[in-house]
């Protein structure tokens, strides 16, 4: 447990307002090779204009070891919602070596906790088992009865478990 929280204080999580394709080279080549699309669908929409996560509400964050980026999560209002109190977690990513560190927790967190002052719900959409996993396991819930989601959170039931949660 020890080694696991010293580790996680050499991470540091930061607000990224423009993407550089230097940067995220390592997190596109990689989540390519494990057959994801969705770092390559970031900096695809990114650069068309698409989604720039730059509307009120939203944010990317990555999170750095050595100033190299290691992993990345953002929040957009829900394109698929006219309510403007309900945001999507979109792109987390982190690299294969940084897993099971927390990371992707400490990044969902720092998501949340932005999205506090913006929404009361928060979806998200993924078909891969471990990540349902993972996010029921931060407090999410599955069969999210909003359009084109897996799930959701209440955010006025969700920061107390994640704080409970996070050894930081």
């Amino acid at each position: 447990m020890f080694e696991a929280v010293k580790q996680l204080k050499d991470i540091v999580i930061r607000r990224i307002d423009w993407l550089d394709a230097r940067e995220l080279s390592q997190l596109l080549r990689e989540s390519e090779d494990e057959g994801f699309r969705l770092v390559k669908r970031l900096v695809s929409e990114f650069e068309s204009g698409h989604n720039r996560f730059d509307q009120p509400g939203e944010v990317l964050y990555g999170a750095y070891e050595d100033n190299q980026l290691i992993g990345i999560c953002g929040l957009n209002q829900d394109p698929y919602l006219q309510d403007r109190t309900t945001g999507r977690v979109r792109r987390l990513y982190v690299l294969p070596a940084y897993r099971r560190r927390r990371i992707g927790h400490k990044l969902v967190k720092v998501v949340t906790g932005y999205a506090q002052d913006y929404y009361v719900r928060l979806t998200l959409k993924t078909d891969n088992p471990l990540a349902a996993q993972f996010y029921e396991k931060l407090g999410f819930h599955s069969n999210d009865p909003t359009p084109h989601s897996t799930h959701y959170i209440d955010l006025f039931h969700s920061e107390d478990r994640i704080a409970t949660q996070t050894p930081f």
